[in-house]
């Protein structure tokens, strides 16, 4: 597949409002628009099949006795 004439803009930070509707779109509208992308990114660079699990590291706090 040949997607080198695909349209593309790059635009900054601060240029984001110039797309219609995203100023109107809540964050996890936003979040959603993206979240595909985010898991293939993730697929293309830990070789991953499904979405990441809840990590399960195990870590421990000592404080000061009272």
């Amino acid at each position: 597949m040949d997607r080198r004439h695909y349209p593309t803009r790059k635009t900054g930070l601060d240029n984001y409002t110039e797309e219609p509707g995203v100023q109107d779109l809540t964050a996890s509208e936003r979040m959603a628009m993206v979240w595909t992308l985010t898991l293939q990114a993730w697929a293309f660079a830990e070789d991953l099949r499904d979405e990441p699990r809840l990590r399960r590291d195990v870590g421990r706090v000592i404080r000061r006795g009272r």
